[in-house]
């Protein structure tokens, strides 16, 4: 066996027909410890590796999402800062946006009409 360290990894690995045999063939009938059990501490290490970067990516969480709750609210209240400040400013827009196009509707309508008085036959 190689030791190197926390990588301690059997030379020869063991064949498939052992490492698919069913638990119950692979332990000691008195004490239940497996007679593969560097092989099942090498696996429960993978995993442990493996749940311990998953872990990682939530590390840090807590503080991300209050500075992400902090930029909301700031954000919130300058939209609201700006529509209480403008609120009217965007209501005369529209109503005079409202006006001009009832404008240029019946000039468009007067239009139509007075090219029908000059084309209609007389």
């Amino acid at each position: 066996m190689e030791l190197n360290g926390d990588n301690a990894r059997p030379e020869h690995p063991l064949p498939d027909e052992i490492l698919k045999m069913p638990r119950n063939e692979t332990v000691c009938q008195y004490c239940g410890i497996s007679y593969l059990i560097h092989n099942e501490i090498k696996l429960l290490e993978d995993r442990l590796k493996v749940a311990e970067l998953e872990l990682n990516k939530y590390h840090g969480m807590e503080e991300r999402e209050e500075e992400l709750k902090q930029q909301l609210q700031l954000t919130t209240s300058c939209l609201l800062d700006t529509d209480n400040r403008y609120g009217h400013v965007f209501i005369f827009c529209d109503n005079k946006l409202v006006l001009f196009n009832s404008l240029l509707v019946n000039q468009h309508c007067c239009y139509y009409a007075f090219l029908f008085c000059l084309w209609k036959p007389l």
